[in-house]
């Protein structure tokens, strides 16, 4: 329960408007596809348990994870549904989500609109293909930014292996080890991040 108190905590300390519009999005991927609500709400939390573990910004993490998806309200649910390995056409329009999240998020949050942009970059099947220059104005650390992206990957990855959603993960696949030798999220994180299993 404490988690979900510092969920509504990071949103009450929001100004005025940034936390209007972020209760919209949420709501609108709510509406959209409840599934991938509940995955965003997820990676946000263990975003934010993972920030603390590592000692990495906790807020800045906690709304990247909580908005890493908000691209998906341009797919097709049917798409969303899938729980088989996605076709060609299908896979290139998942791949959309991250540029349609970012420019959703950009104006709300610049800082993890890039981490979010980027938060497939080190998989196996990398994308986008190509990133936009960052929006920069506070002269953001590129370096800390894809740093949070790949942590945001490894969080994503493990809670999409947790739900058995479309993705296919194949027999012996490393994440499924780690998993069945530690129950404690840190150390999978820990393991995961230090062994760069994603890239």
């Amino acid at each position: 329960m404490a988690l979900e108190d510092d969920m509504l905590g990071m949103l009450e300390q929001l100004e005025a408007g940034k936390k209007q519009a972020t209760i919209l999005l949420l709501s609108q991927l709510w509406d959209h596809h409840m599934d991938s609500y509940n995955h965003c709400v997820q990676v946000g939390l263990k975003s934010l348990e993972a920030s603390r573990f590592l000692g990495y910004n906790g807020g800045q993490m906690f709304f990247a994870g909580l908005l890493h998806d908000i691209g998906k309200l341009k797919v097709d649910v049917k798409i969303l549904d899938r729980h088989v390995p996605f076709g060609e056409e299908e896979y290139r329009i998942i791949q959309s989500h991250p540029a349609e999240g970012y420019a959703k998020v950009r104006p709300l949050f610049p800082f993890e609109a890039e981490v979010l942009l980027r938060h497939h970059k080190f998989c196996k099947r990398s994308y986008p293909e190509k990133f936009p220059e960052p929006v920069n104005p506070n002269g953001f650390d590129m370096n800390l930014i894809e740093s949070y992206a790949r942590l945001l990957g490894v969080i994503d990855y493990y809670s999409s292996m947790q739900r058995h959603d479309g993705y296919p993960y194949p027999e012996g696949n490393k994440m499924q080890k780690i998993m069945q030798e530690r129950s404690g999220m840190d150390e999978i994180i820990r393991r995961l991040f230090d062994a760069n299993i994603l890239a």
